[in-house]
């Protein structure tokens, strides 16, 4: 059996079209109208061109040159979807006031709050259609101490995905958090973000001592383009290193975060390390 909605449905379409036949039907009887006056013009000119009436034109003279363009007029109004959809609800309630359309009142207000439903309803799926869905994202913490040796680089490793509360992880099975390494399940845009907490030893501040954190494709650092951001060391046991960005991964390519040591000491990064990061487009 056919549900109100569907009922009202059919209703509003059959207002639709009836407003759009009442519409052709008035536009038919102005155009018949306007050719009833030309052809009664017409005629005129015939029968006076007969009789031996002088035309005007000749009276005047020939048409001068066209005069100056005009002002432009005022600008145009604006009208939203809200406003639409409003003088269109005036507008069949005005067609059933005036008895082209025989519909009880009842029917009537049940009629509209259908319409707003379906205008509510479409208005939501225009959301949904202009918000993307992230089919691709990770969020990776560091479970235990790493040591990072003086002079030395590492890949960081020993990640797991993150348990808490708004952390997303939309990833394929060929990622590894153990090994510290996401793999590209599709060629894209991918923005990744490295936030690393680091315990270093007390030492004097020197341009030499500096360190370096890096997200590198299939660990070629060097070769291809990476996201790198370098700090120096010192005066501090307790230190925040972040790098993010863009990086293009092909099929099956990963990347991974690498610390570059190059200072005299070594030192730790902590327990709660964190690697994020998500599709963006392809």
């Amino acid at each position: 059996m056919p549900s109100d909605i569907d009922k009202d449905k059919r209703d509003f379409a059959l207002l639709s079209w009836n407003l759009f036949q009442e519409s052709v039907r008035q536009n038919e009887i102005k155009d018949e109208e306007e050719r009833e006056k030309r052809k009664k013009r017409k005629n005129m000119r015939r029968k006076n061109l007969r009789s031996g009436v002088v035309r005007t034109k000749h009276i005047i003279g020939p048409t001068g040159p066209r005069g100056p363009v005009g002002p432009p007029g005022p600008p145009g109004a604006n009208i939203t979807k809200e406003q639409m959809f409003e003088e269109f609800g005036q507008m069949i309630r005005k067609l059933v006031q005036e008895e082209l359309l025989h519909i009880p009142d009842s029917k009537i207000s049940s009629l509209e709050n259908n319409i707003t439903k379906i205008y509510n309803q479409n208005a939501l799926f225009e959301k949904e259609i202009h918000t993307p869905k992230v089919v691709t994202a990770f969020v990776w913490e560091l479970q235990e101490y790493l040591n990072s040796p003086k002079s030395s680089r590492i890949e960081l490793d020993l990640f797991a995905e993150s348990l808490r509360p708004g952390a997303l992880s939309r990833d394929n099975d060929r990622s590894s958090a153990l090994l510290g390494r996401f793999e590209a399940p599709r060629a894209g845009y991918y923005i990744f973000n490295a936030r690393l907490l680091l315990h270093l030893p007390k030492m004097k501040k020197s341009s030499k001592e500096h360190l370096s954190v890096s997200i590198c494709i299939s660990g070629q650092c060097d070769k291809k383009i990476s996201l790198k951001t370098t700090v120096g060391v010192g005066n501090s046991e307790k230190m925040t290193v972040s790098t993010s960005g863009m990086l293009y991964l092909k099929v099956q390519e990963y990347v991974s975060i690498y610390i570059d040591n190059n200072s005299s000491q070594e030192f730790f990064i902590m327990e709660g390390s964190q690697f994020s990061g998500y599709l963006l487009g392809i």
